[in-house]
């Protein structure tokens, strides 16, 4: 009904990886006559996401669909919220030991494989690569796990040489 309201809640809200995702957000809440509400932190940390949590939680929505920055921090709140009766489905990163009732994402291991595929046919099977991470996020690690492991598995003329923490921070990712 329209009086029904869903948000997005997403970590580093100003990633363009998130703008497409919340179009179709949107456009499926105008299509089922609900309203659809755009929220997240700036920085890549999980306190602030979960003040971000809760200050949605206190508005009474309908619904939450949550990419969690780490898993386990949201667990709690999730409880909380499915206890307020909030629906929560996970996109992207889960929270996978949560009561979330749905988790949605593409195929990490795949996009893994195919990155690393790609990667090491364009290198010709030879030379040196690293890798940017973010430790906790649920598919970030499977999907460096995998590219790392298919390039070790199949490329032995690549060198993975350093796979170091960027938290998806520009600066950082740069130094």
């Amino acid at each position: 009904s329209p009086d029904e309201s869903y948000y997005m809640c997403v970590f580093v809200s100003g990633v363009e990886y998130w703008f497409p995702v919340y179009a179709g957000f949107k456009e499926a809440g105008m299509q089922l006559g609900v309203q659809t509400y755009y929220e997240g932190t700036t920085e890549y940390e999980a306190q602030a996401q979960l003040e971000v949590f809760d200050n949605i939680l206190a508005k009474n929505p309908t619904g939450i669909y949550l990419s969690p920055i780490n898993a386990d921090p949201f667990v709690e709140p999730i409880q909380r919220a499915t206890d307020q009766g909030v629906v929560i489905a996970t996109l992207a990163s889960d929270s996978p030991d949560s009561v979330r009732p749905i988790y949605i994402t593409s195929d990490n291991v795949n996009e893994g494989t195919f990155a690393a595929r790609q990667m090491a046919n364009d290198m010709g099977g030879e030379g040196k690569v690293m890798t940017l991470t973010n430790p906790g996020q649920t598919n970030h690690d499977v999907r460096t796990d995998t590219f790392v492991a298919v390039i070790q598995a199949e490329f032995p003329g690549i060198e993975v040489v350093a796979q170091e923490v960027s938290k998806q921070d520009p600066d950082a990712s740069y130094n």
